[in-house]
């Protein structure tokens, strides 16, 4: 799964980003981080802004084994993406592809619930 997201992610920050490095609303990537303990982290964040030497963004949920709480501005370099997700015109979601691998370790209901906001296709046609 994190091989295909970094197979498309190129494509992804092209369509994610402005002429300025700032991501849409709708998009999101989903970052490791190495933790005190030794620990990797792996969380989403967005919205995010692409620099000269990396990313800068916002935690968007809570993690579990990091200092930081959602909301908290963090740094990464471009190496540290594991995934990334984009709302397409159509309302679906597209990329997530960690969260197509674990839908099937959820119980059905759930799976079915996250099913139905994501695309068929991980990736948008057009691309």
């Amino acid at each position: 799964a994190q091989n295909a997201a970094g197979a498309s992610l190129h494509q992804f920050l092209n369509a994610a980003l402005d002429g300025e490095g700032a991501s849409r609303p709708d998009t999101g990537l989903k970052v490791a981080f190495q933790t005190a303990d030794g620990r990797t982290e792996v969380i989403w964040v967005a919205p995010f802004v692409r620099h000269e030497d990396g990313f800068t963004g916002l935690l968007a949920n809570e993690p579990m084994y990091m200092p930081n709480a959602a909301g908290e501005l963090v740094t990464f370099a471009p190496d540290a993406i594991r995934d990334w997700y984009l709302l397409g015109e159509d309302g679906r979601m597209y990329g997530s592809f960690t969260t197509r691998v674990m839908l099937a370790r959820m119980s059905p209901a759930r799976a079915d619930a996250i099913r139905n906001y994501l695309s068929e296709a991980p990736l948008p046609d057009t691309w």
